[in-house]
């Protein structure tokens, strides 16, 4: 082990020559001159003569326990990458245009998994139309997701599609979906306000997170199927 001091503080700190993750074996407190009991190295020697070395070492349990931290680690950077990009989109057309870019594996060096792009569409009433009283003004938006064919169907893409989705618009309900494309209807500049709330998620590195429904349709037990369809 290697030894760590911090003020009173010490700790024995092992190198897995095999991954090179540090481990924190043990850590205490240098008390007494070292003759106290409770002293750091006065448990050390205690316990090192009690069993064998390997004792100290990372048990199974412990390894698969940072398999799943690293695992939940590189998901979150990738999804904080994912926001970010999004965040560059709505800014670069918030008032229309199309916005296209690359979501590489969460592993590097596995490639492209897909390309994402967002269009936005201001819809608005032509002055002097007799309809137009009729035309409410909307910035209509579509996401179109175009996967690499190994991907497609796969959980990994579904995470991407609810990520971009959410840092878009967080409420489920709102999204008509047609295949790999999904589209929205917003009120004029709704999407250049979405801008601040994802800014400051973004600089504070936080994931935005999905809103379910918030709406249940009713129909009778006979006609389930028809109104599920």
């Amino acid at each position: 082990m290697l030894e760590i001091k911090s003020a009173q503080w010490r700790g024995g700190v092992w190198r897995d020559p095999g991954t090179s993750v540090c481990w924190l074996l043990v850590a205490g407190l240098a008390k007494g001159d070292h003759q106290d009991a409770d002293d750091f190295y006065v448990q050390i020697k205690r316990q090192d003569e009690q069993g064998k070395p390997e004792r100290w070492l990372p048990s199974e349990a412990d390894v698969r326990i940072l398999k799943r931290e690293t695992a939940a680690h590189l998901r979150t950077e990738w999804e904080l990458g994912i926001q970010f990009e999004v965040l560059n989109g709505l800014r670069a057309i918030y008032d229309g245009g199309t916005y296209l870019f690359d979501v590489d594996h969460i592993l590097p060096g596995n490639g492209r998994i897909a390309s994402v792009e967002i269009s936005i569409v201001q819809e608005r009433p032509v002055s002097g139309n007799a309809d137009g009283e009729h035309f409410v003004p909307t910035d209509d938006i579509v996401v179109e997701f175009m996967p690499r064919s190994q991907y497609e169907g796969s959980n990994l893409l579904w995470q991407l599609i609810q990520r971009v989705l959410t840092s878009i618009e967080p409420p489920q309900q709102v999204w008509d979906r047609f295949g790999n494309t999904f589209s929205n209807l917003g009120e004029p500049g709704v999407w250049g306000s979405r801008i601040q709330t994802l800014s400051e998620a973004v600089e504070a590195k936080q994931l935005l997170f999905s809103e379910p429904g918030k709406f249940s349709h009713y129909t009778h037990r006979k006609h389930l199927a028809g109104k599920t369809v």
